[in-house]
């Protein structure tokens, strides 16, 4: 027997009738075979992420849980006495009720004017007319403020050598980069690039309903495949549909490819690979010195291990295929081969909707590799042009605390989200956040120790230019940075996020300060169709001098689309 998730209000019942399961994945519904290690591919409304369903009578069977989380009926996060009146078996109140409804679970009624937190948000009820158990918004933990920690063990930082802890590195000095000469010297700006690998198997663990990344037919190929996510129009079920059936209108009849959609066959079905054609071949042209990653380097959800998990000196076997499959074997040739990626991680690295995926392990690869440089997850590094006379400071930034958001708060893009984490989740042996009650607190305390950390650094920079990288797009935080333009001499921004190209040259919302966004780099797809707009896919070619920084805007065609000019800023 099969069942296919159509409608969240039928779910449980059609999928406690068969004798498959019906699981909720990261990006929807998959159809689980019975039987150890089974798989079978169903073209659902959103994404098909395989998984290893128990075999009959090896415990309980997998079912969604009526907000769409993957629980297991027997095990702790369970819904229990669903749809039955818990008021009584509660104490006579509304809350949390993990002894009668199951672990990380609340006994609740719908509509409830004086609702505690883990009662509000809940997207689905199994009845209004009286109080029952439902998945607390809450995820059965509070949001609570950070606590104090015992100080991390002081770490010498010897570069040559990765730290004990993934982030024990913050704030570090990377090496200086000289290059003489007195030709035009170049930079590459890209972002948003790492495409889903399909054929990698991950570890599994709570609330992790996939051993596979593949989001539609075909996307179990080797190469990298681009993450379908929604248009203007067109939903992320309706553009995976668009995957499915190569463009065709139709298809799945609850959420067919739409002519809204925009499709872009050619394209959009494989974005990185177009994106990173261009790259590599003006790269042979221009030989750039180096290369500004502002991260989302690998959909869907990171490198997909545990952060804390593999010894800093180590590289886990999933964390080596996802390099090798989607960035070594996709970036390289003549002017690429060797050239330093200054990288930052985007909020897809550390998880997307949850905060303990493998970040960690894309820092210790700047330890095994010739090229990836991200040694912490802030640092700056100081670039010499000694024939030319003029320098660069750079500032690497982690701008993630605008996706950490209170735990009921927006579950698929939130990385403090206690849907999908782990109750348990914590990176405190990465140095990460400790707990996923402690997640947000967490993210905003690093800003904060980010923001005073950059404004010393920029305060006694002495190079003739200051550029800050980062994930989060032009138009965030824009007071503050366009205070660091206009009384630290910031210079640049170079950002990503939105998944399409943008330059904001002397942009007003920033104080002059001149900002792009290098979101399109074939990862995911793109915020509008590139059939409307050419601008959507792409990178940036920036060439520096001591007195401008001509910044050129170029598609995933090899087409220069826009162009402008900056200035530094003049300093006291």
């Amino acid at each position: 027997a099969a069942c296919r998730w159509h409608h969240k209000a039928a779910v449980v019942a059609a999928c406690l009738a068969g004798a498959a399961a019906c699981v909720a994945t990261p990006l929807g519904p998959s159809l689980l075979a019975t039987g150890r290690g089974a798989h079978e591919r169903l073209q659902s409304s959103r994404a098909h992420l395989s998984s290893s369903p128990a075999a009959p009578g090896q415990g309980a069977m997998e079912f969604p849980s009526i907000d769409g989380g993957l629980r297991t009926a027997g095990a702790p996060g369970a819904i229990h006495h669903y749809a039955q009146n818990c008021f009584r078996d509660c104490g006579h109140r509304a809350g949390d009720c993990p002894h009668w409804c199951g672990s990380g679970n609340a006994c609740c009624r719908h509509g409830a004017p004086d609702a505690p937190p883990e009662c509000q948000g809940i997207s689905f009820w199994p009845t209004s007319a009286y109080h029952t158990c439902v998945h607390s918004a809450t995820g059965g933990v509070r949001q609570i403020p950070l606590q104090p920690q015992p100080p991390p063990p002081v770490e010498t930082m010897d570069i040559n050598k990765p730290p004990i802890r993934a982030l024990g590195y913050n704030g570090i000095a990377w090496r200086d980069l000289t290059f003489p000469g007195t030709h035009e010297m170049h930079i590459l700006a890209i972002g948003d690039w790492g495409g889903m690998d399909g054929l990698v198997v991950t570890p599994e663990r709570e609330k992790k309903e996939y051993r596979r990344i593949i989001q539609y037919k075909g996307g179990d190929g080797p190469r990298p495949h681009t993450m379908a996510r929604s248009r203007a129009g067109c939903n992320t079920p309706n553009l995976v549909e668009c995957f499915n059936t190569a463009g065709a209108l139709g298809g799945n009849l609850s959420s067919p490819c739409l002519p809204s959609c925009g499709w872009t066959p050619g394209v959009d079905d494989q974005a990185q690979l177009l994106v990173a054609n261009q790259f590599n071949r003006r790269a042979a042209q221009v030989d750039p010195q180096y290369i500004l990653n502002v991260g989302d380097n690998f959909y869907w959800g990171g490198i997909e291990t545990d952060c804390g998990k593999t010894n800093m000196a180590s590289i886990s076997p999933v964390a080596r295929q996802q390099f090798d499959h989607i960035f070594e074997w996709i970036y390289h040739g003549p002017g690429i081969n060797d050239k330093p990626w200054l990288s930052v991680l985007g909020n897809h690295d550390w998880g997307g909707r949850y905060f303990n995926a493998g970040w960690d392990q894309q820092i210790a690869y700047t330890w095994v590799s010739n090229r990836w440089v991200l040694p912490a997850a802030y640092y700056s590094t100081h670039v010499s042009y000694p024939d030319q006379g003029f320098t660069v400071d750079l500032f690497m930034i982690d701008s993630n605390v605008f996706d950490a958001k209170d735990l009921s708060q927006d579950s698929e893009h939130n990385l403090c989200g206690a849907m999908h984490t782990p109750l348990d989740a914590s990176c405190t042996d990465a140095g990460g956040p400790p707990s996923l009650g402690e997640c947000k607190a967490w993210f905003e305390n690093f800003w904060r120790e980010q923001q005073g950390w950059l404004e010393g650094k920029l305060g006694a920079s002495l190079a003739t230019w200051q550029i800050i990288v980062t994930h989060f797009p032009c138009g965030h935080a824009a007071g503050w940075y366009s205070d660091l333009h206009n009384r630290l001499g910031l210079d640049f921004l170079v950002t990503g996020h939105r998944h399409q190209q943008e330059l904001w040259a002397n942009s007003p919302a920033l104080g002059g300060l001149s900002c792009i966004v290098t979101g399109g780099g074939g990862g995911i797809t793109s915020e509008q169709s590139p059939s409307l707009s050419a601008s959507q896919y792409g990178f940036f070619d920036l060439a520096i001098s001591k007195d401008s920084l001509r910044v050129e805007m170029i598609n995933h065609n090899g087409a220069s689309l826009s162009m402008a000019t900056v200035v530094p800023v003049q300093k006291p």
